[in-house]
């Protein structure tokens, strides 16, 4: 996620809201964009939380920096080696899960000057195929992320338009050397969805999916849950999410919800929970009260089922207040 510097205009720290969002919906690894921070400021940082660490590329505070957020809270035995790339744009970080699996994350911000982004593309590829070529640093399951400032579908833009093609064909090549897939593309085929909107001089509004995230090609068949969500006010852009099994893992689902303890003595909870009862109550009665009731519009056991998911997320919503 672009988060567009490390402070919001009043001049207060991101860090906190940050480390909330990782905290609430459970992400293991956030890479960031236009981070802006200096190797200084990562260590008064990675001081003051203690549940994250912060792997950072860019020693500016100009509008560069890539940086990686491990919440340490749900990797808490991984360990990591970092290798910077391009500085302040191209980081790459392996996470190492045991001594036979590990991923590889390669997160990037391409340049948003059209000038700039051609050469920085053929300069990334040439160190990419470098790599390869080494047994003992070749990326086995990459994954690619970031802002790419490019669109490679004219689907991906709205009002729809063609980037320039050279600068699309030098990041194909990167994409087929390195044999990823657009996950969220590839779950959501003929979906419209942007991460990133932007007024225009003459006030019209522009829509794109900049931010994306490829997975290797062996690693896709074990990712999920792929979204693009809001990034609680801290940038203007999106978030792109995916949760990814380890290998050999079982999958065990959601498992049961259940109501945390603090919200049943939380007041509003109450009324609210008696207002969703009353309301469904109601339908019930209307329901049997009719000789010839229209089944397509409903039914006792639809409007119990529909309450009880309005509790649930009422429930879950005050809880996320309260944590």
């Amino acid at each position: 996620m672009n988060i567009r510097g490390n402070k919001h205009g009043d001049h207060k720290s991101k860090f906190p809201q940050l480390a909330t969002l990782l905290r609430t919906e459970k992400i293991a690894i956030l890479a960031i964009q236009e981070s802006r921070l200096t190797s200084t400021k990562t260590e008064v940082l990675n001081s003051q939380n203690k549940n994250l660490f912060i792997v950072n590329s860019g020693e500016t505070s100009n509008k560069e920096g890539v940086a990686f957020i491990i919440n340490k809270q749900i990797l808490k035995t991984a360990t990591f080696v970092k290798t910077e790339l391009i500085p302040g744009r191209a980081l790459h970080l392996r996470l190492i899960w045991d001594e036979k699996q590990y991923i590889d994350f390669i997160n990037v911000y391409i340049p948003n000057q059209p000038v700039e982004q051609l050469p920085f593309l053929k300069n990334l590829k040439k160190i990419i195929k470098e790599n390869q070529k080494n047994p003992e640093t070749r990326w086995d399951n990459p994954i690619l992320l970031g802002d790419f400032n490019i669109s490679i579908s004219e689907e991906d833009r709205l009002p729809k338009r063609d980037d320039d093609p050279r600068v699309v064909t030098a990041l194909y090549k990167i994409i087929k050397s390195l044999k990823v897939v657009d996950g969220w593309r590839a779950f959501n085929e003929d979906a419209l969805k942007f991460t990133h909107i932007q007024k225009n001089a003459d006030g019209t509004m522009s829509f794109s999916r900049i931010d994306r995230i490829y997975t290797s090609e062996a690693l896709y068949p074990s990712s999920f849950e792929w979204s693009i969500v809001n990034s609680a006010h801290i940038s203007d852009h999106s978030m792109v999410t995916c949760s990814i099994l380890k290998k050999h893992a079982p999958y065990t689902g959601y498992g049961f919800w259940k109501l945390y303890k603090g919200t049943m003595n939380d007041g509003r909870f109450e009324k609210e929970t008696q207002t969703i009862l009353k309301d469904v109550q109601g339908k019930i009665d209307a329901f049997r009260s009719e000789p010839n009731p229209d089944r397509t519009k409903g039914n006792p056991q639809k409007f119990w089922s529909e309450g009880k998911l309005q509790i649930q997320r009422l429930g879950q919503r005050l809880a996320k207040e309260k944590l």
